[in-house]
């Protein structure tokens, strides 16, 4: 099966994971954070109280959810992460929405009077966004920035999909602004999702809120070795040579769309995201997976007919079978309504 629906590596593995050789003899000590963190800390030169370890991005966005519970108001653009749009639901947080431009880009206007009509609120901002891979500019992010901080108000950055995008990480402004906290992840372009690790940097007084309100050891002895070699040369190496290969593949992917006159957004991200009839976009996904490949179908009303498509690393077994559907020979269907693939058959 070929995963294109949770923006994993689907089909590269870093090839430096071979060479490591973990020790099992002190499993009995339950793990310290605190190691990785010091080397994360390094690698960005911050102080290691900036960085926070969490059991996947999904523990800090789940903290963040509660921290905002306990007295906040939560601003979040849409489109957005279901990871966010989940978590206003589950915790009832007193939420203001803004709602996305027609063409699904965020409307970030109606995000600068949010933040002027909420004071004290926690503004949501995902770059490259989820589900569409749009970016948010520095001059753009800037500004937001100093709105929240006549406001009163922080900024919680999501930068999962950042190593895929040409606009820089903005850990860069940390010293200028006290009022961010960006969420970075190993589990796209360091092709770790498995380990579960993801880390927050920002300023000391906001990242001491998140440790907090951590359940103690939230990250496993192996994930921290694990995520101490990815901050070797090698394993950099390897994540950058990787990244560049998926953003050629997706602006080849996004050509080829436009050429079949499909609708594309585009993206800084390690994927694409459809906007198809409703229809369409189901015979798309059900045709994938009957060839073996998964990808992510919305039925929400803002993305309805949207299919988002994890890049492969290898495009060509993508490519051809998305032609059975975008680029036929044919398109002949069986008395049971099943799609019939002729494309090697005598009658060519």
């Amino acid at each position: 099966m070929l995963k294109l629906d949770f923006n994993e590596r689907s089909d590269y593995q870093p090839s430096w994971l071979q060479k490591i050789e973990f020790c099992t003899t002190e499993l009995w000590r339950y793990p310290d954070r605190g190691q990785l963190e010091t080397t994360i800390a390094k690698f960005y030169q911050v102080n290691p109280e900036q960085v926070f370890c969490s059991n996947g991005g999904d523990e800090s966005i789940y903290i963040l959810m509660r921290i905002i519970a306990e007295g906040s108001r939560l601003i979040l653009p849409l489109p957005a992460f279901s990871q966010y749009t989940w978590g206003k639901q589950s915790w009832k947080l007193s939420t203001v929405e803004v709602e996305a431009n027609d063409d699904l880009t965020i409307n970030w206007e109606g995000v600068k009077q949010s933040l002027h009509d909420n004071p004290g609120s926690v503004l949501v901002v995902t770059s490259p966004n989820n589900p569409t891979g749009e970016s948010i500019t520095p001059d753009a992010l800037i500004e937001l920035l100093t709105l929240a901080q006549q406001s009163q108000s922080w900024i919680f950055l999501d930068e999962a999909y950042i190593e895929f995008s040409e606009q820089p990480s903005a850990i860069k402004w940390l010293n200028q602004f006290d009022n961010l906290v960006i969420l970075r992840t190993l589990s796209k372009a360091f092709g770790l999702a498995g380990i579960r690790l993801g880390y927050l940097i920002g300023s000391e007084m906001l990242i001491n809120e998140f440790k907090q309100r951590a359940m103690p050891f939230n990250v496993p002895a192996p994930s921290i070795a694990i995520a101490n070699v990815a901050f070797t040369n090698e394993a950099l190496a390897d994540m950058q040579s990787y990244t560049a290969t998926i953003k050629r593949n997706r602006e080849q992917l996004r050509e080829w769309f436009i050429k079949q006159d499909v609708q594309v957004i585009p993206s800084q991200a390690n994927f694409l995201l459809l906007q198809l009839n409703p229809l369409k976009a189901e015979l798309l996904k059900q045709v994938l997976k009957r060839n073996n490949i998964s990808v992510r179908l919305f039925s929400e009303p803002l993305l309805s007919g949207c299919v988002r498509i994890t890049i492969p690393y290898q495009l060509d077994t993508l490519l051809n079978v998305l032609a059975q559907v975008f680029d036929p020979e044919i398109i002949c269907f069986d008395m049971d309504g099943v799609l019939i693939d002729t494309s090697q058959s005598y009658d060519n």
